[in-house]
């Protein structure tokens, strides 16, 4: 007897431990008094980013120059948006594997005493195992939906993928913007400054009013003002780009940028809204929530039929081996509003689609014809500049010949540098433009190409 019971009892322990593995737990501290500081030691000689940059085609280092995509690289491996993006789209993929009904078993060891004399022992002792069967069509609805949602996860670690591109590249056409209207904006100054000196000369002399010096000089002083607000929109657009690459700001500044890539004719696509129906991640994150949405439907549908569990058991009774099998039936309760609810939703999810369609569409339009617009701006500004620059040409010659006074020289040249300015803040405005159809489409018209797997295969994307 004694024997028996041992087996028994020695045959529920391990029926139950082997039901599952054991796995230790393994700590993860976090400590902000030594994540700020691991912040302000970020940099480009990070060990990591190398390799980074060069399995994405960036073989030169150390990299002289930070261009378009130079930067969008670095962004790509600091900045912590997208890192919580990668972790979310992690944890979604570790729920497909828990989405199903898990097909566990219930171990029961079972004990009995007799009052009454027993020609053996008073005691019974037995085990009873529960094993529920789960509908196939069950667990492979539950596991499609999960797979869809992880898959819609994975597609919005691509769509904050692209926004980082499309801030990179909206940071350094601000900067170059800027500092190309602030480097105008000196070369006015100084033709203004000389300016003013030879109308104060020729007030001295009686020959011009105090009134036109005075204007003159609050010209300068309005110029001064203007190109104190280009700094500050020189220095916001430094702090953008810190922003976006998830490096200090002090880092950011230090780095040698290039422009070259902004200069680039870039080629526009020939039909922009196919295009953007064919690339806009967002769109086919919106098919998969649907698909999800669907696999939901399925679910609740599943759910009408009911749970059948069996339960075999084993008891030694009195010297009498006992076997017995049981099923049990959970029958489910009414699934028709749950049935009705995930209908609704389903209907959603394709609305939703629907709507987003119809907004990248017009958005495209919208951003092709402001595209047409800048360029045709871009050639009148181009236009006018060409005149002014010929006109200052001509007035230096006469100036050298002797036909033409100083002021009106200096007035030309101060007329030709202005026009240059609105040609450059018109081209500003084209690449602005661009970039603003380049993130309708999402598919870059200059740099490299980017993809949800080059973001989601990152090394980073691993850590």
């Amino acid at each position: 007897m004694k024997s028996n019971k041992k087996i028994l009892i020695g045959l529920s322990l391990a029926t139950s431990l082997s039901a599952c593995a054991v796995t230790a737990y393994q700590p993860r501290p976090l400590n902000p008094d030594q994540t700020y500081p691991s912040f302000q030691d970020r940099s480009v000689a990070t060990p990591g980013l190398r390799d980074f940059m060069a399995a994405h085609g960036q073989t030169l280092w150390p990299v002289q120059t930070w261009g378009l995509k130079e930067l969008t690289l670095l962004a790509l491996y600091f900045n912590p948006e997208l890192r919580v993006a990668q972790a979310e789209a992690r944890v979604a993929a570790s729920q497909v594997a828990t989405a199903a009904p898990q097909a566990g078993y219930t171990v029961s060891p079972r004990a009995e005493h007799h009052s009454a004399g027993a020609p053996s022992s008073p005691w019974s002792v037995g085990i009873a195992v529960e094993w529920p069967l789960t509908r196939t069509s069950k667990r492979s609805a539950a596991t499609e939906q999960a797979m869809q949602i992880a898959q819609a996860a994975e597609l919005q670690a691509g769509i904050i993928g692209w926004k980082i591109r499309h801030e990179v590249r909206a940071a350094l056409h601000a900067r170059a913007a800027g500092e190309q209207f602030m480097q105008s904006l000196s070369e006015e100054s100084a033709a203004r400054r000389h300016m003013l000196q030879l109308m104060e000369r020729r007030r001295d002399l009686g020959l011009l009013s105090g009134h036109e010096a005075s204007a003159a000089h609050l010209k300068l002083l309005e110029l001064e003002q203007t190109r104190s607000e280009a700094q500050t929109r020189i220095l916001d657009a430094a702090h953008r780009l810190a922003d976006v690459t998830g490096l200090p700001a002090s880092t950011v500044k230090a780095l040698a940028l290039s422009f070259a890539e902004l200069d680039e004719a870039l080629p526009l696509p020939e039909q922009p809204a196919r295009e953007a129906l064919l690339n806009r991640l967002d769109l086919r994150r919106k098919l998969m929530e649907f698909a999800a949405a669907d696999a939901a439907v399925k679910l609740a549908v599943s759910r009408q039929s009911p749970d059948i569990s069996l339960s075999p058991g084993y008891l030694w009774d009195q010297s009498d081996n006992v076997w017995s099998l049981a099923a049990n039936l959970l029958i489910p309760s009414d699934q028709s509003a749950f049935i009705t609810e995930a209908v609704a939703r389903r209907e959603l999810a394709a609305q939703s689609f629907l709507q987003l369609q119809i907004q990248i569409t017009q958005e495209t339009e919208t951003a092709a014809d402001l595209v047409q617009t800048a360029r045709e701006q871009a050639e009148i500004f181009q236009r006018a500049s060409e005149q002014y620059a010929l006109k200052e040409a001509r007035l230096t010659r006469q100036l050298e010949a002797g036909y033409a006074d100083r002021v009106e020289q200096v007035e030309a040249q101060i007329e030709a540098l202005t026009a240059r300015r609105s040609l450059a803040q018109s081209r500003a405005r084209l690449q602005q433009a661009l970039g603003s159809l380049e993130d309708v489409v999402q598919r870059p018209l200059s740099g490299f190409p980017l993809t949800r797997d080059e973001i989601l295969n990152s090394p980073l994307a691993r850590q």
